[in-house]
């Protein structure tokens, strides 16, 4: 349930430029309790051209953290993203 929550707080984001959820690695840190205020921390951390010039590979790390600092869950997802034009 915290991942859905967390895919859904950053998909406005990606509004109009994802094309393809391809993996990702989910590690659960500690438990998420009723109550709890959480918000995601999401470093981009690899780039990656695809052979068609409009679209590229983007790897982030994300953090779901609680009201009180505590990372409760960590994923890594790889999407295909539309690329600005240049």
């Amino acid at each position: 349930m915290v991942y859905a929550i967390a895919e859904g707080l950053l998909t406005p984001s990606m509004q109009d430029t994802g094309l393809a959820f391809l993996n990702a690695t989910v590690d659960i840190k500690a438990p998420t309790c009723i109550g709890d205020t959480v918000h995601v921390e999401c470093e981009v951390v690899e780039l990656r051209p695809t052979s068609k010039t409009d679209r590229g590979l983007v790897r982030t790390m994300n953090q779901v953290v609680t009201h009180t600092g505590t990372v409760t869950l960590t994923y890594n997802p790889l999407r295909m993203m539309r690329r600005r034009g240049d």
